[in-house]
């Protein structure tokens, strides 16, 4: 499974219908309460972060950093709104995808360097 925080936070993603929503997701992961849903993300994020928890899924603010991803991977979202990685080379073909989806991007790119190194080390003690 995906990367989980160890504390509270709010969650902003799409539901199946394409709507945007926020749940409010405990210490050890369990959904304890979901929005009503928003046409659009902004206002829906906004309400998000008025809960005051940290928000996972939403835009990254003006001064935020994003952390790097390693060369030669790229993320997407799929027709459901979750997130999928794959390690690519010059040609863009795919070497390696992602085993799983991710709720959020930020998740997806924190997993992506995590799996490609366990899939290096897997191929050395393979060979």
């Amino acid at each position: 499974m995906g990367y989980r925080i160890a504390e509270p936070h709010v969650r902003v993603r799409t539901n199946i219908n394409r709507e945007w929503i926020w749940e409010l997701v405990t210490h050890d992961g369990h959904v304890a309460s979901v929005s009503r849903c928003y046409r659009e993300r902004d206002p829906c994020e906004a309400e998000a972060r008025s809960q005051g928890l940290p928000v996972m899924g939403g835009r990254r603010q003006k001064n935020g950093r994003r952390k790097s991803r390693p060369p030669g991977v790229r993320v997407y979202a799929d027709s459901h709104g979750l997130w999928h990685w794959e390690h690519v080379d010059d040609a863009g073909q795919v070497l390696a995808a992602s085993p799983m989806a991710f709720l959020t991007r930020d998740e997806c790119e924190r997993e992506a360097p995590r799996c490609l190194i366990a899939l290096d080390s897997h191929i050395e003690t393979s060979a």
